[in-house]
C-alpha cells in the first residue's frame, strides 16, 4: 500500500490518499499520476511511506517542491516557524562499540525539516569520527517520533562522556541527558555563531 500525505507549509496536511501496490521485484512500477489540490501552499511537502499488506512500514521518502511555474522557487521555506524537539537518549556497549539512540519527538503542528545530529566529545566538543548513524537529516511531521542511532568505537570518548548535537533548517531541541551522554542544541550551526570571514559574496542577480 502506497500512502501519499501532501503538507502545507504551516503543516496541516492539504491532502492524504493510498493506493495499493503490486510490483514485482527488482522492478520500477508506476503507482499513481500525483494531483496537487488547490489548497496546496506555494511551497509544499510530499511524504511517501510504501506498507506492505500486514501495515508494516517499508520505505519512507519526504521531499518539498514549488509550483509547476516556479519549481525551483523554495524562498517560501524561510518563512517556517522554528522547531523545539523534545528527546531521549540512550547508551549502550556490545563488541568494543557504543550505541548512542536518540528518540526524537516533534510535539508542535509545524515539519521540523532536515533535522541533523552530530556525536561530540562531551567535554572537548570535537566530532567523534567514524560514526556510523541509522539515519540523518530526518524531517519529522507534526507529532511524529523518530528514532536514530549513532554508532562508534566505545574508546573514542575517553572516559570524557558523548555529546549529541542537533540542528536543521528550522529545528532546536530541548536539552536532555543521562549519565554519560547529553543532548542538546548545535549552537555552531546557528547563523549568529557562524566565524566572520570577510569574504564578499553575492545577493543580487544569482538567477
Amino acid at each position: 500500500m502506497a500512502h501519499v500525505t501532501i503538507y502545507n507549509l504551516d503543516g496541516s496536511v492539504a491532502a492524504w490518499h493510498k493506493t495499493p501496490v503490486n510490483a514485482v521485484a527488482s522492478a520500477a512500477t508506476t503507482v499513481e499520476q500525483l494531483e496537487l489540490p488547490a489548497s496546496a501552499s506555494a511551497v509544499h511537502f510530499l511524504k511517501l511511506e510504501l506498507r506492505d499488506g500486514a501495515g508494516k512500514l517499508l520505505s519512507s521518502n519526504f521531499y518539498w517542491q514549488g509550483t509547476k511555474e516556479h519549481p525551483d522557487d523554495l524562498t517560501e521555506l524561510n518563512k517556517m516557524a522554528k522547531v523545539t524537539l523534545e528527546a531521549k537518549v540512550n547508551r549502550s556497549f556490545a563488541d568494543g562499540q557504543q550505541v548512542v539512540t536518540v528518540t526524537l519527538h516533534n510535539p508542535t503542528k509545524s515539519i521540523a525539516l532536515m533535522t541533523h545530529l552530530q556525536l561530540r566529545d562531551a567535554k572537548t566538543g570535537e566530532r567523534i569520527l567514524p560514526a556510523y548513524a541509522s539515519d540523518n537529516y530526518v524531517t519529522l511531521t507534526p507529532d511524529e517520533t523518530r528514532s536514530v542511532s549513532i554508532t562508534s568505537a566505545a574508546g573514542d570518548f575517553l572516559g570524557n562522556g558523548a555529546r549529541v548535537v542537533v540542528d536543521g533548517w528550522n529545528v532546536t531541541v530541548a536539552p536532555a541527558s543521562i549519565p554519560g551522554v547529553s543532548i542538546g542544541p548545535n549552537v555552531d550551526a546557528e547563523p549568529e555563531h557562524w566565524p566572520t570571514t570577510g569574504l564578499p559574496f553575492q545577493t543580487v542577480g544569482l538567477r
